[in-house]
């Protein structure tokens, strides 16, 4: 989960793309066949992105609102719902929303309304747009069956409706996915074909039944399509969870909509802080190892099952808040102490330990093969000096003598990246705060 990618090459056109990481571990720039022109997605203190290295190409609002950037203003309604959005060009946009928070209909600078429903799941069930309205039928959390219906008059008002053979449109898709969210083929009546995704999921080509292919599309670091071939939509789907509403701009994300041109949502998280993400309409902070697949909360395909959300960790720049005394040794002691307290009480740590992990750690106090390291450590001078006793200051890295052979403690990013000289610096982790808050949101439910 620790290692980042560094770079990636495309075996059928050759091009390389090398991507760069902050001390965070935030994706904030790639770069194409080591060219001049680099791709920013810059990010500030709070998790806002910005596409210039100066992070001054963007003017973000209380609750990180996207309010301007140098194409389009941006406004919002008392709930945190984009509302409007007027381009530089004088095209406006604008967008409803039903009481619940899920996008009810956008109006179109042409004034074409899209409209949409959905089931009591809060799962989209139709588009309507002018003459024609898209129909969806879910599988669970994905889509089984999607076809059109031209008259809008017939169209359907939910699943339960009555239904006429003329109903049905000869256009119906059937999409197969494996057992979690990667599709895997398109079903029509002209034909099968079959989907090929990335390591994320994301779907990259498409071959029909004699193996020519008919469909590839490419993505760029906010999940925008920078080149494709055949029709665009005829695989709508781009990261995992989320449909391509060319109509509109946005990609259904099941729980909110995703505006790939800005790397952010229109709406705020449903589920708040709980989510996890960089910030309330952030997507996740690394694209390249998470995903968000109900527009909620990030998870790793690297990790399956295991949402980074999970963690829920209390983090804090160290010129924030004051350091606790103490030698260097003891913040290392303490930080284990902590972190058995937190284990035990909660059931997870600071770290994403497996059930061995867990157990060594309630009855040793530490874990074998692992290291204390000082987040900010004593190269960084008084700094450095300053934090040498406080757990906060403490991440545990595998060392030389972890079973997985990577000594991250040494090597890694979040380590001394090859040399005990150079300098580390990161956020603090407050396991203290992570306890009293489980021991206050028990104290809630037992009210």
């Amino acid at each position: 989960m620790n290692h980042q990618l560094r770079s990636m090459v495309n075996e059928l056109t050759g091009v390389k793309v090398t991507y760069g990481y902050d001390e965070f571990s935030n994706l904030v720039w790639a770069n194409q066949d080591s060219k001049f022109d680099f791709l920013y997605r810059s990010v500030d203190d709070v998790g806002n992105l910005y596409e210039t290295k100066d992070k001054k190409d963007r003017v973000y609002g209380p609750g990180s609102r996207l309010l301007e950037t140098k194409d389009a203003q941006f406004s919002y309604d008392e709930e945190g719902n984009l509302i409007e959005k007027v381009e530089n060009n004088g095209d406006t946009w604008k967008y409803e929303y039903y009481g619940n928070g899920m996008m009810s209909k956008v109006i179109r600078p042409d004034l074409t309304e899209v409209i949409f429903k959905y089931d009591a799941l809060g799962r989209r069930i139709e588009k309507r747009s002018e003459d024609k309205a898209t129909h969806f039928v879910w599988d669970g959390n994905t889509i089984l069956h999607e076809y059109s219906t031209q008259n809008v008059a017939d169209t359907l008002d939910n699943l339960n409706s009555s239904q006429t053979d003329t109903d049905i449109a000869d256009d119906l898709v059937t999409w197969v996915f494996n057992d979690g969210f990667v599709p895997s083929a398109k079903i029509t009546s002209e034909g099968h074909y079959s989907i090929i995704s990335d390591y994320l999921g994301t779907s990259v080509e498409a071959y029909d039944d004699e193996g020519n292919r008919v469909w590839s599309a490419e993505l760029d670091v906010y999940g925008r399509v920078k080149e494709f071939t055949g029709e665009k939509d005829f695989i709508p789907f781009r990261y995992q969870g989320q449909y391509d509403d060319v109509e509109i701009g946005l990609y259904y994300n099941r729980f909110r909509y995703y505006d790939s041109e800005q790397g952010n949502y229109t709406q705020i998280d449903p589920i708040g802080l709980a989510g996890g993400n960089p910030t309330l309409y952030g997507y996740v902070g690394n694209p390249n190892n998470s995903l968000d697949i109900f527009g909620l909360a990030p998870k790793s395909p690297m990790l399956p099952g295991v949402d980074l959300s999970e963690l829920n960790l209390i983090m804090y720049k160290p010129t924030k808040v004051t350091p606790i005394n103490g030698s260097y040794y003891q913040g290392i002691e303490r930080a284990w102490e902590l972190e058995k307290e937190l284990v035990e009480k909660t059931g997870s740590g600071s770290h994403l330990w497996d059930e061995a992990e867990i157990e060594e750690l309630k009855s040793r106090g530490k874990v074998s093969g692992y290291t204390g390291h000082h987040i900010t450590n004593h190269k960084n001078g008084a700094l450095g000096n300053a934090w040498k006793g406080d757990p906060r200051n403490i991440r545990f890295l595998p060392n030389a003598k972890h079973v997985g052979g990577y000594n991250e403690h040494l090597y890694g990013e979040r380590g001394h990246r090859g040399s005990y000289t150079n300098a580390t610096t990161g956020r603090l982790i407050d396991r203290q705060a992570m306890i009293d808050r489980y021991n206050s949101e028990r104290s809630c439910k037992k009210r």
